[in-house]
C-alpha cells in the first residue's frame, strides 16, 4: 500500500513538474509580473534581430515611525519605489514574498539555460545585500557572447550583469535591499529590476527604413473624423540655448540632441506635424481613436518586422488610466523611426487638462517639445503662434488659430 501511495505522489509530482516545464518562459514572466506596471517595447535596431523587451520593478521603503524613529525622520516623506504598492502593514512582507517567489523562478530556470550567472553577496558591514542574476534561456548562435552592464549600486568588481546579444530567450535581475536608505538607517529599501528579452533573427540586409507613408495611409482615416480638430505646426530653434543648457531645459521638454562641429552638444534642429485635438467631453471617442491607432500600429509592424523603428505597448492604458487630467511634461511615444538621427518619425498621445492630443513628429537633427506645445502651431527661435482654445454651440472646447497671441 506504502509502494502504491508512494508511486501515486511520485506520478503527481513528475506531472506538476512536467506542467511547470511546459510554460513558456514568456506565461512565466507574466506571473511574476502580475500586479506591476509593465514595460512592454517591440523594436528592430537594424542589428539582426526583432526584439520582445519586457520589464518591471519590485520592491519599497519600510515607513518610519514615530514610536521608533528620530521626529525628523518621522517627518521625512517616505519613498515608494514602486507606485502601485499600498502604503499598508501588509504590503511590505507580500512584496518580500514576490522578491522570493522571482530569484527561487530563476534559481531554477539556471538548470536549464543555456548560459547563466548569480552573484550575491552582503556588503562587509551587513547592511546591504546585492542579488544579480543574467540567463540566456537559449541563444541563437555558438560561441554564446555576453558583454558585462556595470550595477552602480555597489562598487565591487562583480556588480555588473551579463547582456547576451544573441540570445533568442534572456532574462537580467538586479535586486538591492539595504538600511542606509532611511536617515535612521533602521528600515530597509529594497528595490529590484525585472528584464526579459526575446529575439527573432532578422537579417541585417532584410532590414529596411521605416516606412512612414504605408503607415500614415493606415492610420489618417482614423485621425480625418469630422470631431476630430488638427493643425501643422513648425518648431524650429537655433543655437541660441547651446551655451545655457539650464534655460534650454527651463523652456523645453528634451528628446534628442545631437553634437555640432566642435563636438559639444547642440540643440538647434526642427520639428514639424500635425497636431490632433479631441475635447475632453469626448472622452470615450479619444479612447477609441487611441485604441484604433494602436491596433493599426501594430497591424504595421507585425506586417513590416524588417522596418526600423520602437513601439511602446501600453502607452494608451498608461494615458487613458492617469487620475489627474493633467498632462505628463513629455507626451509618451506610441512609435518613432530609428536609424538617422537627422531626420525621424514619431507618433506622441497626451491627455491634458483641455482635452486629448495626438502628435505626429518629422524631426531634423536636435529636437525636443516647447513646454506649451500643446497650444502652439508654431515656435520659431523664441517667436511663438498659439492655439487658442473656445467653447464651440454644444458647449465643447475646440481650437481656433490666432496668430501671435502673447503669453
Amino acid at each position: 500500500m506504502k509502494r502504491i501511495i508512494t508511486i501515486i505522489l511520485s506520478v503527481i509530482l513528475a506531472t506538476t513538474m512536467f506542467a511547470q516545464e511546459t510554460k513558456s518562459i514568456a506565461e512565466i514572466v507574466n506571473e511574476l509580473a502580475k500586479g506591476r506596471t509593465i514595460t512592454h517595447k517591440q523594436y528592430n535596431y537594424g542589428r539582426g534581430y526583432v526584439t520582445n523587451y519586457i520589464s518591471f520593478r519590485v520592491g519599497m521603503t519600510e515607513p518610519c515611525s514615530k514610536e521608533e524613529c528620530k521626529e525628523e525622520c518621522y517627518k521625512a516623506d517616505m519613498v515608494i519605489l514602486v507606485p502601485e504598492i499600498p502604503p499598508t502593514a501588509d504590503a511590505i512582507p507580500k512584496e518580500r514574498e514576490r522578491v522570493k517567489r522571482i530569484c527561487s523562478t530563476l534559481d531554477s530556470l539556471m538548470k536549464s539555460s543555456a548560459e547563466s550567472f548569480h552573484y550575491e553577496t552582503p556588503t562587509m558591514d551587513n547592511d546591504t545585500i546585492i542579488s544579480l542574476y543574467s540567463l540566456c534561456i537559449k541563444n541563437a548562435k555558438e560561441p554564446i557572447r555576453k558583454y558585462p552592464l556595470d550595477y552602480a549600486y555597489l562598487p565591487d568588481s562583480h556588480s555588473y550583469v551579463y547582456r547576451y546579444p544573441d540570445a533568442t530567450e534572456m532574462i537580467m535581475f538586479t535586486y538591492i535591499s539595504t538600511n542606509k536608505f532611511s536617515p535612521c538607517d533602521k528600515h530597509k529599501m529594497t528595490h529590484g529590476d525585472f528584464i526579459y528579452i526575446s529575439q527573432k533573427p532578422m537579417p541585417k540586409d532584410q532590414c529596411t527604413a521605416f516606412d512612414q507613408k504605408t503607415y500614415l495611409e493606415s492610420i489618417l482615416p482614423v485621425l480625418k473624423q469630422k470631431e476630430i480638430k488638427s493643425w501643422d505646426f513648425n518648431w524650429t530653434l537655433d543655437d541660441r540655448y547651446d551655451n545655457d543648457q539650464q534655460k534650454y531645459l527651463n523652456d523645453f521638454y528634451p528628446i534628442q540632441s545631437i553634437r555640432g562641429a566642435n563636438g559639444k552638444p547642440t540643440f538647434s534642429g526642427k520639428a514639424t506635424g500635425t497636431i490632433y485635438f479631441i475635447p475632453k467631453e469626448k472622452e470615450k471617442m479619444a479612447v477609441n481613436v487611441f485604441n484604433a491607432i494602436d491596433s493599426l500600429t501594430q497591424i504595421h509592424i507585425n506586417k513590416y518586422p524588417q522596418q526600423i523603428c520602437d513601439y511602446a505597448y501600453n502607452t494608451v492604458e498608461s494615458v487613458m488610466s492617469r487620475k489627474s487630467p493633467s498632462f505628463s511634461p513629455l507626451p509618451p511615444v506610441v512609435i518613432e523611426e530609428y536609424g538617422d538621427m537627422n531626420t525621424k518619425f514619431h507618433l506622441h498621445i497626451a491627455k491634458t487638462d483641455d482635452g486629448y492630443y495626438l502628435a505626429t513628429i518629422n524631426s531634423e537633427k536636435s529636437y525636443g517639445f516647447p513646454k506649451d506645445w500643446y497650444m502652439l502651431k508654431s515656435y520659431v527661435n523664441g517667436k511663438k503662434e498659439y492655439v487658442i482654445y473656445q467653447k464651440n454651440d454644444k458647449g465643447e472646447t475646440e481650437p481656433l488659430l490666432f496668430p501671435s497671441i502673447p503669453k
